[in-house]
């Protein structure tokens, strides 16, 4: 119904938006009061999550609504070009959502077209809602009627569908709806006509989402269908509760990410390896002879050489234990004629083997990117990750790496863990309350509070000079820690220079003294004087002064000096 330029704020110099209504409906009371019900919802919003309005106008008939301009896609272009969405940016762009409209329903508006169109984000992530183009205050008669079905068939909620009265409950629904459709990439309910896709909305379930993208986490699987539920009183109790319940599930997801701690293992079991043994040549052999203990005390021996703890020979030959055990095997005893001495050799140590190199490698860099991809990625390399901090961030969303250590490029060893800090999102707080304060106490609040500020000065006949007119972000709203309060500060009273009015006539004098954004007074008539009757004679203030805009000039003006009646016609008389 509108035409949006981007355009140039010529007194503030920044960039902004202007919606304009088309011509066609201009005319037509429908849409002029839809426009000007958009006007009036988001006039009174001010959150970050929330596009800004700057003015409201029309101009020569034609209506408008000058802007917050963002730079970036509609979160339907976002769905389109990249989905299905990382849980950690599912989760950061569902909670920025949640919290404009949470901040839309605590000041009784209920945006009733929430949808992936209606949804900004700029370029460094920031959500931002728009298009309050047929809100409604809570509690009011709502415009929805029988048969007269309010919002867009794909993210309505059972209840709109039905033509029933919208509820901060219904916003609820269609933001399950986009996170479902960032977690799939599809919508969960489409029909070739808008009263399909409405029937669908009212009686069918869902396919859960993790059927179609099983990388999501149960627990935002869980949000997801909460949040879609059919019943309202099923769903989240509020827009506030939904955010925390996407804030728990991401730091779930983190915890659950995170590698287990390292169990000390057992000692390794020694294992014997033993080579065939050739079947000996078959003898006789006693009961209880010699036989037996001999394969018992060869196994043993090997055992022990296994070990390394007795070298085989010393087994074999020490103190003649086999030629006792087994005189057949014995070495030849001193003196016998065919007697040959035996030398015991000690066995060398076997040499201690070099380890095997542990190959080394360049750290991967994870910054700026998701736990779970930087985990992956680290994985692929033969690396692990583990989280050591979390910190709020305005740079990376929600779960996305901040800091790693060691650096990307240093050597690393594979095995070897890498250290990462991954970010909490942007920190929001509230910003404090500076109207009515002087200038330099206010600046001071800001930097308490963490915010940035920038100065305007206006004249104003109410506020004294120096002191704070109006503020935006408002009082009270929660903003990102950094950003910048536009603060309007008062120059006091607007300052004009005095005319010059003497030697004018009154009615021209009057005239100029006027225009100049003076009062006017009635004029101090003198009657002696050389300037032509008529005129000023005299002004106080002096010309050129420097006065309040609206001070009243005194002047003095020559008298116009009355004729002498004429003297009486004699009168002719008889005789």
């Amino acid at each position: 119904m509108a035409m949006v330029y981007e355009a140039e704020d010529l007194l503030l110099g920044r960039k902004v938006a202007v919606k304009v209504l088309r011509e066609q409906f201009a005319s037509d009371p429908g849409f002029l009061t839809r426009f000007q019900r958009e006007a009036r919802s988001a006039a009174g919003l001010s959150h970050p999550n929330i596009v800004a309005v700057y003015d409201v106008g029309a101009d020569a008939g034609t209506q408008y609504i000058v802007m917050e301009l963002v730079v970036g896609r509609t979160l339907k272009e976002v769905v389109q070009e990249e989905a299905p969405l990382s849980a950690g940016r599912i989760i950061d762009l569902g909670r920025q959502i949640c919290d404009g409209l949470e901040y839309a329903h605590q000041h009784g508006i209920v945006h009733r077209d929430v949808k992936a169109h209606n949804i900004l984000v700029a370029r460094d992530g920031w959500a931002k809602i728009a298009d309050f183009g047929i809100a409604v205050a809570l509690g009011a008669s709502s415009l929805t009627q029988s048969g007269y079905v309010v919002g867009s068939a794909q993210y309505m909620s059972p209840e709109q569908a039905k033509g029933e009265q919208s509820t901060a409950s219904s916003d609820l629904y269609a933001t399950g709806v986009m996170l479902y459709e960032m977690a799939t990439g599809r919508l969960p309910f489409e029909g070739d006509t808008s009263v399909v896709v409405a029937l669908k909305q009212i009686q069918e379930d869902p396919v859960p989402p993790r059927r179609v993208n099983p990388r999501i986490p149960e627990s935002l699987q869980t949000i997801i269908l909460q949040s879609m539920a059919k019943d309202p009183s099923e769903r989240f109790s509020s827009a506030a509760a939904m955010g925390e319940a996407l804030v728990a599930c991401a730091r779930a997801s983190l915890e659950a990410t995170q590698p287990n701690a390292v169990v000390a293992s057992k000692p390794p079991r020694l294992e014997r390896v033993m080579a065939p043994v050739p079947s000996p040549a078959p003898r006789k052999e006693r009961r209880g002879g010699p036989g037996g203990w001999m394969v018992l005390v060869v196994v043993f021996a090997a055992f022990l050489c296994t070990l390394g703890s007795i070298p085989l020979g010393l087994v074999a030959f020490s103190n003649g234990a086999l030629g006792r055990l087994f005189p057949s095997l014995s070495a030849p005893t001193q003196g016998s004629a065919t007697a040959t001495p035996v030398r015991v050799v000690q066995a060398a140590p076997s040499p201690t083997p070099e380890p095997t190199p542990i190959p080394t490698l360049k750290t991967p860099k994870l910054v700026g990117m998701s736990f779970t991809a930087a985990r992956q990625l680290a994985q692929n390399a033969g690396l692990d990750v583990v989280i050591s901090g979390e910190s709020y961030s305005s740079e990376y969303p929600v779960a996305y790496v901040i800091s790693q250590n060691p650096a990307a490029g240093d050597p690393i060893e594979k095995g070897v863990r890498i250290e990462v800090v991954v970010s909490l999102g942007k920190e929001s707080v509230q910003v404090p309350r500076v109207v009515e304060d002087p200038l330099q106490a206010a600046e001071d609040k800001l930097k308490a509070a963490g915010f940035k500020w920038r100065v305007m000065e206006q004249n104003s006949d109410q506020t004294p000079a120096g002191i704070v007119i109006s503020q935006s972000p408002a009082p009270d709203v929660m903003a990102e820690k950094g950003s910048e309060v536009l603060l309007k500060v008062s120059l006091g009273k607007e300052k004009v220079a005095v005319p010059n009015v003497i030697g004018k006539p009154e009615a021209e004098a009057q005239d100029m003294i006027v225009k100049a954004g003076l009062a006017k007074s009635y004029p101090n008539y003198q009657s002696f004087t050389t300037v032509p009757p008529g005129d000023v004679i005299s002004q106080e203030p002096k010309p050129g002064t420097m006065v309040d805009k609206g001070t009243t000039v005194y002047i003095a003006v020559r008298k116009v000096d009355t004729p002498a009646p004429p003297p009486p016609t004699p009168t002719a008389t008889g005789h």
